[in-house]
C-alpha cells in the first residue's frame, strides 16, 4: 500500500495518479492473475458438473447432502494449522472439493427443477 500523502495535517494533498489498465496489464504476474480468474470458473464448474455426485441427488433426499457437504467443506480448513507436509494439502484440497461437490450436486439439481 502507498503512504497515505493526503492526511490532514500534512501540507497540501496532491490527486492520485491513474495508471491506465494497459499499463498495469504488463506486468508479467497481473497477466497470470487475469487468466487464472478468467478461466477459474471453468475448470472448478467443470469439476463439479462431472463429478459422478450427480447420481446421488437423483436417488437420495438432498437437504441431507446439502448439509453435510455445506458442513463439512468448510470444517476441513481446521487441519491446515495441523499441517506438516505437502501430501496432506493434497488430501485437504479433495477433501474440500468433494464434499463441496457433494452439496453442489443436490443444489444444480435443485436449481435446474425450479429453472
Amino acid at each position: 500500500m502507498p503512504a497515505d500523502h493526503g492526511r490532514a495535517g500534512h501540507g497540501k494533498s496532491r490527486p492520485r495518479e491513474i495508471v491506465p489498465l494497459r499499463h498495469v496489464m504488463k506486468n508479467d504476474a497481473v497477466k497470470a492473475i487475469a487468466v487464472y480468474m478468467a478461466t477459474r470458473g471453468f475448470w472448478r464448474q467443470g469439476f463439479n458438473t462431472f463429478y459422478p455426485l450427480g447420481y446421488l441427488a437423483n436417488r437420495y433426499p438432498r437437504l441431507p447432502q446439502i448439509v453435510l457437504g455445506s458442513t463439512f467443506a468448510p470444517l476441513v480448513l481446521f487441519a491446515v494449522p495441523f499441517i506438516r507436509h505437502v501430501w496432506v494439502i493434497i488430501l485437504i484440497t479433495f477433501a474440500m472439493g468433494a464434499f463441496s461437490a457433494f452439496s453442489r450436486a443436490s443444489i444444480i439439481a435443485i436449481r435446474t427443477e425450479l429453472g
